[in-house]
């Protein structure tokens, strides 16, 4: 597990700051956060991310950065290696929504991915 998760945290690295949660004190936003899911050998399973930004008054900037997730995934997903394992990830169904939150300069937005995981 602990490979799958470093493979796509350091995947979503290349596009923002990515933690698994919890989130440590330190961190600034913008980040990505998540939880990690591990299923099955090549069983597809749904990893949700949250895009967390700050504003007073628009998600634009949080959209981006899931602009930035689509982009990078293509229609088709993309492969990614990691070690001893090998991530195909798709955009997931919905891809993304706003997600509504407490603090009213906070704008985060959940991500839906598509990922199966296959082990070497």
């Amino acid at each position: 597990m602990v490979n799958q998760a470093t493979a796509l945290i350091a995947w979503l690295n290349t596009i923002l700051t990515t933690y698994q949660e919890p989130v440590p004190d330190t961190a600034t936003l913008p980040y990505i956060s998540l939880g990690f899911e591990q299923p099955r050998n090549s069983e597809p399973v749904i990893q949700q991310l949250t895009i967390w930004t700050r504003s007073e008054n628009s998600y634009a900037q949080a959209y981006e950065y899931a602009t930035a997730i689509e982009t990078a995934l293509g229609e088709t997903g993309r492969v990614i290696d990691g070690v001893n394992c090998k991530l195909w990830i798709k955009k997931g169904s919905p891809f993304v929504q706003n997600r509504n939150d407490d603090e009213r300069t906070i704008r985060a937005v959940l991500v839906n991915l598509e990922i199966s995981y296959y082990y070497d």
